[in-house]
């Protein structure tokens, strides 16, 4: 994920966001151990 994130900085992209569909506390966990802040934004999905 490190690498990943360090990627697409270095290539100009000011933000990285990320989308899950798990319910896992330590799914998220991960997610904010990595940096990611889970309490800025909302995620929609229509499905057909």
């Amino acid at each position: 994920m490190a690498a990943a994130l360090a990627h697409a900085l270095a290539a100009g992209c000011y933000k990285v966001m990320l989308l899950t569909g798990s319910s896992d506390p330590d799914t998220h966990a991960f997610y904010r151990a990595c940096g990611f802040d889970g309490d800025t934004k909302q995620g929609y999905v229509v499905r057909s």
